[in-house]
Protein backbone atom coordinates (compact mmCIF):
# COMPACT_ATOMS: atom_id res chain seq x y z
CA UNK A 1 0.00 0.00 0.00
CA UNK A 2 2.39 2.44 0.43
CA UNK A 3 5.36 1.27 -1.89
CA UNK A 4 5.44 4.63 -3.97
CA UNK A 5 5.34 6.76 -0.57
CA UNK A 6 8.48 4.86 0.82
CA UNK A 7 10.57 4.79 -2.56
CA UNK A 8 9.70 9.01 -2.79
CA UNK A 9 10.80 9.52 0.74
CA UNK A 10 13.90 7.50 -0.14
CA UNK A 11 15.05 10.11 -2.20
CA UNK A 12 14.26 13.03 0.34
CA UNK A 13 16.47 11.43 3.61
CA UNK A 14 17.89 8.11 4.69
CA UNK A 15 14.69 6.93 7.26
CA UNK A 16 15.43 3.94 9.18
CA UNK A 17 12.97 1.75 8.90
CA UNK A 18 11.36 2.63 12.10
CA UNK A 19 11.48 5.80 10.92
CA UNK A 20 9.04 4.61 7.94
CA UNK A 21 6.75 2.78 9.13
CA UNK A 22 6.22 5.88 12.04
CA UNK A 23 5.67 8.06 9.05
CA UNK A 24 3.65 6.26 7.07
CA UNK A 25 1.28 5.16 10.65
CA UNK A 26 0.63 8.92 10.43
CA UNK A 27 -0.92 9.09 6.92
CA UNK A 28 -4.53 9.38 6.15
CA UNK A 29 -5.73 7.70 2.69
CA UNK A 30 -8.14 10.24 1.13
CA UNK A 31 -10.14 9.47 -2.04
CA UNK A 32 -10.72 12.69 -3.81
CA UNK A 33 -13.17 13.14 -6.27
CA UNK A 34 -12.81 14.72 -9.56
CA UNK A 35 -13.14 18.70 -9.23
CA UNK A 36 -13.15 18.54 -5.57
CA UNK A 37 -10.62 20.80 -3.61
CA UNK A 38 -8.17 20.31 -1.35
CA UNK A 39 -7.18 24.06 -0.64
CA UNK A 40 -9.28 26.81 -1.80
CA UNK A 41 -8.50 30.32 -1.81
CA UNK A 42 -8.65 31.73 1.57
CA UNK A 43 -8.00 28.42 3.48
CA UNK A 44 -4.89 27.86 5.35
CA UNK A 45 -2.95 24.56 4.02
CA UNK A 46 -2.95 22.51 7.19
CA UNK A 47 -1.72 19.12 5.65
CA UNK A 48 0.57 18.19 2.88
CA UNK A 49 -0.40 15.09 0.27
CA UNK A 50 1.45 12.26 -1.69
CA UNK A 51 -0.62 11.66 -5.15
CA UNK A 52 -1.08 8.09 -5.27
CA UNK A 53 -2.92 8.14 -8.25
CA UNK A 54 -4.92 10.56 -10.38
CA UNK A 55 -4.02 14.43 -11.19
CA UNK A 56 -4.47 17.92 -9.56
CA UNK A 57 -4.28 21.56 -10.83
CA UNK A 58 -2.91 24.54 -8.72
CA UNK A 59 -4.02 27.82 -9.68
CA UNK A 60 -4.91 31.09 -8.68
CA UNK A 61 -7.36 33.39 -10.13
CA UNK A 62 -5.82 36.75 -11.46
CA UNK A 63 -7.99 40.29 -11.28
CA UNK A 64 -9.62 39.69 -14.42
CA UNK A 65 -10.97 36.38 -13.43
CA UNK A 66 -8.50 34.54 -15.23
CA UNK A 67 -7.55 30.58 -13.85
CA UNK A 68 -3.32 30.80 -13.69
CA UNK A 69 -2.34 27.71 -13.40
CA UNK A 70 0.89 27.44 -10.47
CA UNK A 71 1.27 23.74 -10.83
CA UNK A 72 0.22 20.12 -12.36
CA UNK A 73 0.38 17.42 -10.76
CA UNK A 74 0.13 13.40 -11.59
CA UNK A 75 1.29 10.50 -9.78
CA UNK A 76 3.71 10.33 -7.12
CA UNK A 77 4.39 14.04 -6.57
CA UNK A 78 4.10 15.75 -3.44
CA UNK A 79 1.32 18.24 -3.02
CA UNK A 80 0.59 21.36 -0.87
CA UNK A 81 0.84 25.04 -1.68
CA UNK A 82 4.25 26.20 -0.13
CA UNK A 83 3.68 30.07 0.47
CA UNK A 84 0.44 29.00 2.88
CA UNK A 85 1.66 26.03 4.21
CA UNK A 86 5.55 27.45 5.49
CA UNK A 87 3.53 30.76 6.33
CA UNK A 88 0.28 29.65 7.93
CA UNK A 89 -1.20 31.85 6.59
CA UNK A 90 -4.69 31.88 4.35
CA UNK A 91 -3.91 30.90 0.70
CA UNK A 92 -3.79 32.82 -2.66
CA UNK A 93 -4.43 29.60 -4.49
CA UNK A 94 -6.56 26.29 -4.82
CA UNK A 95 -5.88 22.89 -5.64
CA UNK A 96 -8.29 21.05 -7.60
CA UNK A 97 -8.36 17.50 -8.37
CA UNK A 98 -8.38 17.07 -12.40
CA UNK A 99 -9.92 13.71 -12.55
CA UNK A 100 -10.76 11.26 -9.58
CA UNK A 101 -7.79 10.54 -7.37
CA UNK A 102 -6.55 9.24 -4.34
CA UNK A 103 -3.95 10.44 -1.62
CA UNK A 104 -1.89 10.09 1.81
CA UNK A 105 -2.41 13.24 3.61
CA UNK A 106 -0.25 13.72 6.57
CA UNK A 107 -1.33 17.17 8.55
CA UNK A 108 1.44 19.48 10.01
CA UNK A 109 0.54 18.80 13.42
CA UNK A 110 2.12 15.16 12.66
CA UNK A 111 5.17 16.94 10.63
CA UNK A 112 6.17 18.49 14.18
CA UNK A 113 5.44 15.36 16.30
CA UNK A 114 7.75 13.59 13.71
CA UNK A 115 10.55 16.04 13.81
CA UNK A 116 10.61 15.84 17.47
CA UNK A 117 10.88 11.99 17.54
CA UNK A 118 13.84 12.35 15.05
CA UNK A 119 15.84 15.06 13.20
CA UNK A 120 16.26 12.79 10.23
CA UNK A 121 12.26 14.21 9.68
CA UNK A 122 13.66 17.31 9.17
CA UNK A 123 15.00 16.00 5.63
CA UNK A 124 10.96 16.27 4.88
CA UNK A 125 11.70 19.85 4.09
CA UNK A 126 13.22 19.18 0.86
CA UNK A 127 9.33 17.81 0.17
CA UNK A 128 8.61 21.56 0.66
CA UNK A 129 11.11 22.77 -2.45
CA UNK A 130 9.41 20.88 -5.33
CA UNK A 131 6.07 22.42 -4.01
CA UNK A 132 7.28 25.52 -5.22
CA UNK A 133 5.91 27.52 -8.18
CA UNK A 134 6.93 26.19 -11.73
CA UNK A 135 10.08 27.04 -13.62
CA UNK A 136 8.09 27.95 -16.63
CA UNK A 137 6.49 30.90 -14.62
CA UNK A 138 8.03 33.53 -15.03
CA UNK A 139 11.00 32.57 -16.93
CA UNK A 140 11.81 34.58 -19.23
CA UNK A 141 14.63 33.51 -20.58
CA UNK A 142 13.37 30.34 -22.65
CA UNK A 143 11.25 30.91 -25.57
CA UNK A 144 7.84 29.15 -25.87
CA UNK A 145 9.66 26.35 -28.04
CA UNK A 146 12.18 26.13 -25.21
CA UNK A 147 9.25 25.70 -22.21
CA UNK A 148 7.40 23.43 -24.23
CA UNK A 149 10.30 20.98 -25.18
CA UNK A 150 11.61 20.81 -21.74
CA UNK A 151 7.91 19.92 -20.81
CA UNK A 152 7.87 17.07 -23.01
CA UNK A 153 11.22 16.24 -21.83
CA UNK A 154 11.23 16.30 -18.34
CA UNK A 155 7.36 15.70 -18.00
CA UNK A 156 6.04 14.53 -21.24
CA UNK A 157 2.95 12.43 -18.64
CA UNK A 158 1.52 16.02 -17.89
CA UNK A 159 1.03 16.75 -21.58
CA UNK A 160 -0.57 13.35 -22.06
CA UNK A 161 -2.89 13.97 -18.84
CA UNK A 162 -3.57 18.10 -18.75
CA UNK A 163 -5.77 19.75 -21.80
CA UNK A 164 -3.85 22.47 -23.61
CA UNK A 165 -5.26 25.16 -21.81
CA UNK A 166 -3.90 24.46 -18.52
CA UNK A 167 -0.56 22.74 -20.40
CA UNK A 168 -0.91 26.80 -22.01
CA UNK A 169 -1.06 28.17 -18.80
CA UNK A 170 1.11 26.18 -16.77
CA UNK A 171 3.80 27.40 -19.33
CA UNK A 172 3.46 31.13 -19.08
CA UNK A 173 1.98 31.18 -22.89
CA UNK A 174 -1.78 31.68 -24.42
CA UNK A 175 -3.82 28.56 -25.55
CA UNK A 176 -2.72 29.95 -29.19
CA UNK A 177 0.81 30.25 -29.39
CA UNK A 178 1.26 26.98 -27.12
CA UNK A 179 -0.85 25.52 -30.70
CA UNK A 180 1.93 26.97 -32.81
CA UNK A 181 4.47 25.82 -31.08
CA UNK A 182 3.20 22.27 -31.30
CA UNK A 183 2.53 22.27 -34.88
CA UNK A 184 6.16 23.72 -35.30
CA UNK A 185 7.30 20.55 -33.27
Amino acid sequence: MYQQIVHSLRQYGNFSDDEITNFTGRLINKPVSKNSFLLKEGEVCNSFYFLKKGSFRHFCTNEDGNELVVKLYTQDDWILDHQSFTSQKPSINNIQAYEDSEVFEMALCDIHELIGESQSYFSLGRILETSLYSPFQGNHTLSPEQKYRRLLDEHPVLVKTFPLKYIASYLGMTPETLSRVRRKI
